[in-house]
């Protein structure tokens, strides 16, 4: 049990969020009086929270790259370039990475092999059945739904995905 200190009312643990600054691991206040306080300031706290960010970006980007930099287990695709680092081109790269070794790794055409995710695209092989562009709005859908689409098409690097587009054009 544990007394909080906006309402005064006691309450089991569980109804207070968790800290490591406590000495019992236990925020002061309870979860009911956090939300309560969050949803009556919402405006005020993300104004703060914006003007706090603006003032500290730099830092906040210098931070999130060296954390990222020092941790390449958990993100392999970054290296020291500041594009690299964003969470949205992580997650991209993931995202590739995924699709990559779900075709199986290499060109399906010429068969080249490489770590070097990017030389390769994904051609659909009958177009009248593509939901969407892999490229494209396969960064923001399930699993389930870009597994279903990559079994659409195959896997060839970006030269042997040219030639095969020239080829198409030179046969219509």
């Amino acid at each position: 049990m544990k007394e909080c200190t906006r309402c005064g009312e006691d309450k089991e643990l569980e109804n207070f969020h968790k800290t490591k600054r406590s000495s019992d691991g236990h925020k002061s206040q309870c979860k009911q009086c956090v939300g309560n306080y969050y949803n009556g300031n919402k405006d005020t706290i993300r104004k703060k929270q914006n003007e706090w960010y603006e003032a500290n970006r730099e830092h906040r980007i210098k931070y999130i790259r060296k954390y990222r930099l020092d941790r390449p287990e958990k993100f392999p695709n970054v290296t020291g370039n500041t594009r690299d680092c964003s969470s949205s081109n992580v997650r991209r790269a993931s995202r590739k990475e995924f699709c990559v070794s779900y075709k199986g790794g290499s060109c399906e055409d010429c068969g080249l092999t490489t770590k070097h995710y990017s030389v390769y695209d994904f051609h659909h092989t009958d177009p009248s059945t593509k939901s969407f562009g892999i490229a494209g709005r396969g960064r923001g859908v399930k699993m389930e739904t870009l597994k279903e689409e990559l079994d659409k098409c195959v896997m060839i690097c970006a030269n042997c995905h040219r030639i095969r587009h020239h080829e198409n054009k030179e046969e219509q």
